[in-house]
């Protein structure tokens, strides 16, 4: 019987194709594992910021869906977020922001003045008993929290409203179906409400 010269060649080759497997396991498993790290990493600890400029005072500012403060930056994870805004005196706003791991963002709307009229007509109707209400004497007080001044046309009717949750609410206005009590109202509030008063009824 013949020796077989071929043998030492094969397992040579056989232990090569061990050695790369090995190394191909070796690389792959490395690969899983730093992904994993990175997944962990990115889940559980990696976190953004978002800073917020140019926000009136007395906002409601809200992020996906929640209230917020935004004097400091806030910490979130990296993604994208749905913010919103309401203030005494700007059109309401909504807009998207991104964030990046270990990245602030800054936030910075461009928001739109509300007027004063538009405001009184969200919450009396845009159709009075003599046309389209006017608003005099507009006046913003307590941190733009509470507005006043004098509905018309027609009778002239004094008008007080303040922002708290995120909207205007009316707190005296002289027609059916609204409050007319100036005890509960601020007592700065109240005096120019008993002034316009005495003074409209002349």
């Amino acid at each position: 019987m013949e020796p077989d010269n071929y043998s030492p060649y094969i397992q040579q080759n056989n232990t090569q194709s061990q050695n790369s497997l090995r190394w191909f396991v070796v690389v792959i498993s490395g690969l899983f594992i730093i992904i994993g790290i990175w997944l962990f990493v990115a889940t559980f600890i990696g976190y953004s910021h978002i800073s917020f400029t140019n926000i009136p005072k007395m906002s409601q500012v809200k992020l996906n869906g929640h209230i917020i403060q935004t004097d400091s930056p806030i910490k979130v994870r990296p993604g994208t977020y749905t913010v919103s805004i309401s203030s005494p005196t700007t059109e309401p706003y909504e807009d998207e922001v991104k964030t990046s791991m270990y990245r602030t963002t800054e936030f910075k709307p461009e928001l739109n003045t509300r007027p004063t009229l538009a405001i009184v007509t969200s919450l009396i109707g845009a159709n009075g008993q003599y046309g389209v209400p006017t608003l005099d004497n507009a006046d913003y007080s307590h941190n733009n929290s509470w507005l006043t001044g004098i509905v018309g046309p027609g009778s002239a009717i004094p008008f007080a409203a303040e922002f708290s949750d995120g909207s205007w609410h009316v707190r005296y206005f002289l027609s059916s179906g609204y409050p007319q009590d100036t005890s509960k109202l601020p007592a700065d509030v109240a005096a120019q409400i008993k002034t316009a008063e005495a003074q409209y009824a002349q």
